[in-house]
This record gives C-alpha cells, sequence and structure tokens, in this order.
C-alpha cells in the first residue's frame, strides 16, 4: 500500500506496468458495477466510484515518480518526458535511494492478485444485494428467429408478468444463445427505486 500511494523511493518497470494494468482493471470494473447501483436509485454509487478515480489517480502520479526516480530522474523529467518509465534504473544506489530488491516484484503481483480478486468479488456480492428482488425479476427468458425479435418478446412477458415498471431501469445478466435459426434472450429486468414516498 505504501508503494502505491507514495511519491518516494524507487520501483521497477515490472512493478509499474503491474500497477498500471491493475488500476486500468479497477477502473474497468468500478465503472461497470457501479452502473447498476446508480440506474436502480442509488446515487451514491456514482461517489463511490469518483473516489475510487480519483485514488487510482493519484496514485498512478506516485507510481510514475517512483518509477523515474529508480533511473535518476526527478519530476520535471516525468513531465517533460513521459517515456522516461520506461528508462532502465540505476543499477546501485541514486539519490532517491538504494535500488528495489528484486524479489519485491513478486510479493507486489501476488498482492495485486489477491486485492484485485478480493475487490471484483465483493463488488459482485454487493451487485447481487442491490439487485435482489422485488428490485430485480428473475431471470426471463424469450424466443425468436432473430435477437431483436426475442428481445422484444422478453420486454412484452416482462411487463406480462412483473408489470412495466420494471423496465423504467435496467437489465442485469443478460444473455444471448443463437442457434438452429433459432434466437433466446434472457436476462433480470429491474426497476429504479423510488426516493419519493
Amino acid at each position: 500500500m505504501r508503494m502505491l500511494f507514495s511519491f518516494r523511493g524507487r520501483i521497477t518497470r515490472t512493478e509499474y506496468f503491474a500497477a498500471v494494468v491493475s488500476w486500468l482493471s479497477v477502473f474497468v470494473i468500478v465503472g461497470a458495477v457501479s452502473k447498476a447501483p446508480m440506474f436502480l436509485g442509488y446515487p451514491w454509487a456514482a461517489g463511490i466510484g469518483a473516489v475510487v478515480m480519483l485514488s487510482g489517480i493519484f496514485s498512478l502520479l506516485g507510481l510514475m515518480m517512483q518509477r523515474v526516480h529508480d533511473s535518476g530522474r526527478g519530476f520535471w523529467s516525468a513531465v517533460l518526458n513521459p517515456f522516461a518509465v520506461f528508462m532502465r534504473g540505476t543499477a546501485g544506489p541514486n539519490a532517491y535511494g538504494a535500488p528495489p530488491p528484486r524479489e519485491r516484484v513478486w510479493w507486489f503481483l501476488g498482492a495485486a492478485v489477491l486485492l484485485g480478486g478480493l475487490a471484483y468479488m465483493a463488488a459482485v456480492s454487493t451487485s447481487d444485494r442491490i439487485a435482489a428482488p422485488p428490485r430485480c425479476t428473475p431471470v426471463v427468458s424469450a424466443s425468436a428467429a432473430t435477437l431483436a425479435e426475442a428481445e422484444r418478446r422478453w420486454r412484452e412477458r416482462v411487463i406480462a408478468t412483473h408489470g412495466a415498471n420494471y423496465l423504467e431501469g435496467m437489465a442485469i445478466g443478460g444473455r444471448t444463445v443463437c442457434r438452429d435459426g433459432v434466437c433466446t434472450f434472457s436476462a433480470s429486468a429491474c426497476r429504479r427505486i423510488s426516493r419519493n414516498p
């Protein structure tokens, strides 16, 4: 954690690129997962997403500084030459500290995978709880010769079984299977949560 949110010290190229890929994955997961609560009427989801995004940007700036420190360069090198993050680090100590230990990269990669997996599981379990009935219907399926017709029949079936208000929100868990000239569309339909009494 100290390495992710620090502007001091040095990190290797492998650690830097692993952290960048990890943060980009987090951005994608948060962007995708926070959509469901927002559409269901939970405005706090946008706030949580914004906090995570700002934390990631702050972390990426610190990681960039640590990366250029590894090659003995300072702040202006990172600003004026974004490609400085690709340069090889100095073999011995420099003005920014001792070289990063080689075995640290494996601990970092292991921690990134573990934390990413835990974040994904937490996001999925939270989405499932938020989307639980009565906010969302059980999975509804409809089949037709074309995908467009299958989706139209799916909407009609949702309205007939659960009411039109379930089409005001979004469909989650959508799945399409087309075989032998028949397309089947399956999804849960969700309604927006009204905050008005």
